[in-house]
């Protein structure tokens, strides 16, 4: 959920998803691919407070793309939760950080079956190592305790139990593992103009275990993402004061923890595959008053710009609010959300290697966050 923009789903009957398996009859059907990746699903983080977050699912083998996901699966549930946060598959399981609505929302992955949720205040980002996952926390109230410094929580994948937490610096957000470390990007995002500018580093390996060895700082503030690319390098992405201090990527190696290189750029998202690291920018002009939207890709090798464009038909013109990209990589699809208003059903989009859409659909409020699911590999004894 982004802070500064963001301040009864009905239940869909199986016979309608059976005749009408795109959710979209006014659109042309998608074609079906074969992929080792048997689905993509979509967390829509809905409105603030309104507890609308919602799921969708695009199916790689028949081409279907069906929203309101989590409830078709669950009928017996109210639904998802508030403000979808975050979204990963660990194993069999896939979690949805709900931040408004405080929990973890645990489902299998397969199916999108409810199996558990964990209770964590304000929650934010998760990642996993070891059998354990790790979520960051606001700690305090859902918005306005600017005393609050932030924490981690470590938490059992078996037994769903929260065995330690770690407190950080304040709003962290995004994780990142890499070579027995975890790292947290500090937002200070309710602390604004004051944001903070850290990376705390917690070991998770050696004794004592899960404590803060290390806090990186940054050129920039408000730091709210941070991922590993396959060289062990973090890029962790500032957003500035959104004002005259604009955004910034920040280069870390993870051997020695050292500032590589920082790219000043306008930037809001990224991910990255392979040897490319495909972003966009949605940043908001002081003197026009209006959003500045770009793309672009870097590579992670020279950790220079290489390119100014993902999409190469002009289907960019129609994208209001980029809100959520995720990569393909398999086959080097792109795929980017879009949020329009913030309040009404956005978009995805689909895009080839190459840039050309290949499709698009309707989806929930905000489509922000993205999982791709592997196919279930059956071994026969």
């Amino acid at each position: 959920m982004n802070i500064k923009k963001k301040i009864t789903l009905s239940m869909v009957a199986l016979a309608f998803f059976a005749c009408n398996p795109n959710d979209d009859p006014q659109e042309p059907i998608i074609t079906p691919e074969q992929s080792e990746i048997a689905g993509l699903y979509v967390l829509c983080e809905g409105s603030w407070h309104g507890n609308n977050s919602s799921l969708a699912y695009f199916e790689y083998e028949t081409g279907n793309f069906v929203n309101n996901y989590f409830e078709l699966k669950n009928p017996a549930m109210s639904g998802l939760g508030d403000t979808g946060n975050d979204l990963k598959i660990y194993g069999s399981k896939m979690y949805a950080v709900m931040n408004t609505s405080n929990l973890v929302e645990i489902m299998d992955a397969q199916t999108a079956q409810h199996i558990a949720t964990v209770e964590v205040p304000n929650c934010r980002s998760i990642a996993f190592d070891g059998g354990f996952a790790y979520v960051s926390s606001f700690a305090g109230a859902v918005y306005g305790n600017t005393k609050q410094k932030g924490y981690v929580a470590k938490i059992d994948t078996v037994n769903y139990q929260t065995v330690k937490t770690v407190e950080v610096d304040y709003q962290p957000e995004e994780l990142a593992v890499v070579g027995g470390k975890l790292y947290v990007a500090n937002s200070g995002g309710y602390n604004g103009p004051d944001y903070s500018n850290t990376v705390s580093v917690i070991n998770l390996i050696g004794l004592p275990d899960f404590n803060v060895i290390k806090t990186i700082t940054l050129p920039n503030i408000n730091i709210t993402k941070i991922r590993a690319d396959k060289n062990g390098m973090l890029w962790a992405m500032a957003n500035g004061n959104y004002d005259d201090l604009l955004p910034s990527l920040t280069v870390i190696n993870s051997q020695n923890d050292q500032i590589v290189t920082t790219l000043d750029m306008n930037i809001s998202n990224f991910d990255i595959c392979g040897d490319s690291l495909y972003f966009y920018g949605s940043v908001f002009n002081m003197t026009t008053y209006e959003y500045e939207v770009s793309y672009g890709i870097v590579d992670i090798n020279s950790q220079q710009q290489i390119a100014s464009k993902i999409i190469t038909d002009g289907t960019e013109a129609q994208i209001v609010a980029p809100y959520g990209i995720i990569v393909n990589p398999r086959n080097g699809d792109t795929f980017i959300s879009d949020a329009l208003d913030y309040s009404a059903q956005g978009k995805i989009y689909c895009f080839d290697k190459s840039g050309v859409k290949k499709w698009e659909r309707t989806t929930g409020i905000s489509p922000a966050h993205f999982a791709f699911l592997e196919k279930k590999i059956i071994i026969n004894n």
